[in-house]
């Protein structure tokens, strides 16, 4: 199952919920060099990108290449991660 198979799923699988899930993606410079976004936030979902617009009403595009893992933050279980990632706790 590919990322954008995933990420559909979620917003249009009635059995998966978006409103439980995060993305965590590689961005340089951040602690860590990940940041988490929720992914309600997500706006669109395209081949090989996603964007997603932040607090401040900034929309920001997200190649799939630089997800590291999709979680469940309800459950805590990792839907997707990248190989070779290891977990970094919630």
């Amino acid at each position: 199952m590919t990322i954008r198979d995933i990420l559909n799923a979620l917003f249009w699988d009635s059995r998966q919920s978006k409103d439980d899930c995060e993305i965590v993606y590689l961005h340089r410079g951040a602690p860590m060099n990940r940041r988490v976004v929720a992914c309600k936030l997500v706006t669109k979902i395209q081949p090989i990108w996603f964007t997603y617009v932040d607090e401040w009403g900034r929309e920001t595009v997200i190649p799939f290449h630089r997800i590291l893992e999709i979680r469940n933050v309800k459950t805590g279980e990792s839907i997707w991660r990248k190989k070779g990632e290891k977990p970094v706790g919630l």
